[in-house]
């Protein structure tokens, strides 16, 4: 909490209801949170946009001779102990049947780093935050509000609804979100692979594995 800009708590309080508005049912699964967790809804709230607000990680997608495809992620933030305490592994299911598994982190509804049978994806932060470009950062606060995707949310929508690569890579790809971010995904066969790098409307830039490109980062 200490990485989030006190206005934004302002803004929560005044307009939190609304917020929770934009996504009804994800927001809900926020009451079992806070009640479960000892904590404030609206402080619940905030924590789901770390990653628009302020966040840090590395990922590489690279494959060897024999084809295997390896996905391999980081999470750099400042405050490992914390973060080490409350990382545990989630199991999604639907109707019964697991459908993802994700590294979750306790209070958080979003999907950092997740992966299904065909495909895996992790995100990774590009820009802003309130360290680097308040003028970005504010852009985000406003999209926010706006009811866009939440970068973490449209990971978690992928997963649930994708079972193939190709699927998945148009989704993250193509998707309008609230934040410029990274994301690399990986398929489990064919050299599928990349990195895309993503402004909020759209990608940036794609850089995909092939025969000359052994991995990308």
């Amino acid at each position: 909490m200490d990485l989030v800009p006190p206005s934004l708590f302002f803004f929560v309080e005044m307009f939190g209801a609304q917020i929770a508005k934009i996504n009804p049912e994800y927001h809900r699964e926020l009451d079992g949170m806070a009640g479960a967790l000892g904590v404030s809804f609206n402080s619940l709230l905030v924590a789901q946009y770390i990653n628009e607000l302020s966040a840090f990680c590395t990922s590489v997608v690279a494959y060897q001779a024999d084809g295997t495809i390896f996905h391999g992620r980081n999470m750099d933030f400042l405050f490992e102990a914390t973060m080490r305490n409350i990382t545990y592994e989630g199991e999604f299911y639907k109707n019964g049947t697991k459908i993802f598994t994700a590294v979750m982190y306790a209070g958080l509804n979003g999907v950092p780093t997740g992966w299904r049978d065909e495909w895996s994806v992790s995100i990774n932060n590009r820009r802003p935050s309130n360290r680097t470009d308040p003028k970005e950062l504010l852009e985000n606060i406003s999209l926010i509000f706006m009811g866009y995707k939440q970068n973490m949310k449209l990971i978690r929508d992928t997963l649930q609804e994708c079972s193939t690569y190709d699927c998945a890579f148009q989704k993250l790809a193509y998707t309008p979100q609230i934040a410029a971010s990274y994301y690399a995904i990986a398929g489990s066969s064919d050299k599928k692979g990349a990195v895309i790098t993503k402004d909020r409307l759209g990608p940036a830039h794609i850089e995909q594995l092939s025969e000359d490109n052994w991995y990308v980062s």
